[in-house]
């Protein structure tokens, strides 16, 4: 079944998240004062486990991770940029084939 899960995110060091293979990540926002990410999943596939990084303006990118969102928090005086890890799935269509 398709639905939307939503996982906290801490702003420092890497974020290990367990979300379903193939989980899209949609948005990324604050939310009662911490920052969420969430997630377009089919609930019934298996488990993986994906990295998220927070990163502030001006500090180094992650590899391999690709750009989800910016969030502005404390009214806009700190802004993050949210960071994945590609799905196995994704990853599995993108290898070449033999």
């Amino acid at each position: 079944m398709r639905t939307i899960w939503k996982t906290p995110l801490a702003s420092t060091g890497p974020n290990l998240v367990d979300v379903p293979v193939g989980a899209r990540p949609l948005a990324a926002a604050m939310q009662g004062g911490a920052a969420a990410l969430w997630w377009q999943v089919e609930s019934d596939a298996a488990m993986e486990q994906r990295t998220v990084h927070v990163v502030g303006t001006g500090w180094p990118l992650p590899e391999g991770l690709d750009h989800v969102a910016t969030i502005l928090a404390d009214e806009g005086r700190l802004i993050w940029h949210v960071f994945a890890a590609p799905s196995r799935a994704a990853a599995a269509s993108s290898a070449p084939t033999v």
